[in-house]
């Protein structure tokens, strides 16, 4: 899952491995048929459980109040010297 401030181009990713249920040999769909639909639902029910999309907004919130990184003066890349 993830989460995008497309203003200020900040985003927030969770991923995690989910393990299903045994096989039932009744309601088998084969791992070519798998398709966005049959996944989603489940995708869905962990965002949900693990509260993902407030911790996604939350993530990014705190990444607006980080403070800037610059660099020391030294650590400025200097021009390439012309011949």
């Amino acid at each position: 899952m993830t989460g995008v401030d497309e203003v200020l181009g900040l985003s927030g990713y969770r991923d995690t491995l989910v393990k299903l249920p045994a096989v039932d040999p009744n309601n088998f769909t084969p791992f070519e048929d798998i398709d966005e639909a049959w996944v989603k639902p489940i995708c869905e029910k962990v965002a949900k459980d693990n509260n993902w999309e407030q911790s996604i907004i939350n993530e990014i919130a705190a990444a607006k109040d980080r403070p800037i990184e610059k660099p020391f003066s030294f650590q400025q890349k200097q021009p390439e010297p012309t011949e």
